[in-house]
């Protein structure tokens, strides 16, 4: 709600048509950056492509977007108060050890998930309704998503940096230089407005600041990052909800995302 909120500002106080001329890609690149703010990078790409956003502007809204979270993280972690004493999750976790067979298999589940939402969606439709297949998959079967998801999440962290190589090297420095400040603009209003957001639950409904920082940062960053916060913080109570808050933000993002690119183009 608070990402939303931001959004609703930042499209009203921030003249991205100074940078983006067009109206369409306007709508297209304010729906990624809230979709980045509720899920993630996945969520960005896959309301970019539905939008038909250009590479360099992607590109110019993903490091936009990158330079204004990154000094948001450090005021969020300030803001959140001392780390607990004596933390016991301050060590970090090696990632598991996964066999050829495990990547394989991980990689196939992946590439039958596309197969069955390419054969049932349109070109534009085609990451969202993955993501919802992916979803449903891993409801339906918890057990067999759990044995796949050690080596699929490292599967996909390597096929997601190839991924953000090549729309970069798509980019060009003088498309980044006109749009990429007004985009970071829009991004630093959203994160302004979902901290006001932050301060008004703690107000209004007495809500710990722990538990909205975790919240706060699973959605801006993602589950990785608020589970990396609640450890640091020495809050080990708190790394599972950030988990799973920040899988619902992968899972609704895009959805929410296309609704109000959709509101704009209507």
């Amino acid at each position: 709600l608070g990402t939303i909120a931001g959004t609703v500002v930042a499209w009203r106080l921030v003249p991205l048509q100074r940078g983006i001329p067009a109206l369409a890609a306007r709508a297209t690149m304010a729906s990624a950056l809230t979709a980045r703010h509720i899920g993630g990078a996945v969520n960005y790409v896959s309301v970019a492509e539905y939008g038909g956003a250009a590479p360099e502007l992607v590109a110019a809204g993903i490091a936009a977007d990158n330079a204004v979270v990154a000094p948001y993280f450090v005021g969020l972690f300030a803001a959140s108060g001392p780390a607990k004493g004596g933390n016991k999750g301050g060590a970090k976790r090696a990632d598991p050890a996964i066999s050829a067979t495990d990547a394989a298999a991980a990689v196939a589940a992946a590439l039958s998930i596309v197969a069955l939402a390419d054969a049932a969606a349109p070109a534009h439709l085609l990451l969202p309704l993955t993501t919802a297949v992916a979803v449903s998959f891993a409801t339906a079967f918890p057990s067999l998503g759990a044995r796949l998801a050690p080596a699929g999440r490292i599967v996909g962290v390597v096929a997601m940096q190839l991924f953000v190589a090549a729309i970069g090297a798509a980019g060009r420095v003088r498309g980044l230089a006109r749009s990429g400040l007004w985009l970071a603009a829009f991004s630093a209003v959203q994160l302004a407005v979902h901290f006001c957001v932050l301060g008004a639950a703690k107000a209004f409904f007495g809500l710990p600041i722990r538990e909205l920082a975790v919240a706060s940062n699973a959605a801006v960053g993602g589950p990785t990052t608020a589970a990396a916060m609640a450890t640091a913080k020495g809050w080990d109570d708190l790394v599972l909800p950030a988990l799973l808050v920040g899988i619902l933000g992968y899972a609704t993002g895009t959805f929410v995302s296309i609704g109000l690119l959709s509101y704009w183009v209507r």
